[in-house]
């Protein structure tokens, strides 16, 4: 089960190892999360997407092309978005380099 939800999440151009799977599944394991993510599934989350309007920092908006950005791009003042070609939700373990290559310009580091 935890292979399969993994391997939907992620890019068509990435194996998921079954050493993050294993990893996964140990994190899950580990005593008190799943009540905790059944607590959280169970939350009733206000919608805030009207407040993104007001953030007034530098946003990298930071997406896999099979990801939909839910308009913080658009809804963020001078947001910059990138999006990763052939990335899904697991970024960092997808593509770690194009991540860090991303974010590194934008942190004002070299890139």
């Amino acid at each position: 089960m935890v292979a399969r939800n993994i391997r939907g999440m992620v890019g068509p151009g990435f194996t998921v190892p079954e050493a993050l799977v294993d990893r996964l599944h140990a994190m899950m394991r580990r005593p008190g999360n799943s009540a905790a993510f059944i607590d959280l599934a169970r939350t009733d989350q206000a919608d805030r997407t009207a407040e993104l309007g007001r953030l007034r920092v530098p946003t990298l908006v930071l997406r896999g092309e099979g990801i939909d950005g839910q308009h913080f791009a658009r809804d963020i003042r001078d947001a910059q978005e990138l999006v990763l070609p052939g990335v899904g939700h697991l970024m960092p373990e997808e593509a770690p380099v194009l991540v860090g290559d991303a974010m590194l310009p934008f942190l004002g580091g070299r890139g």
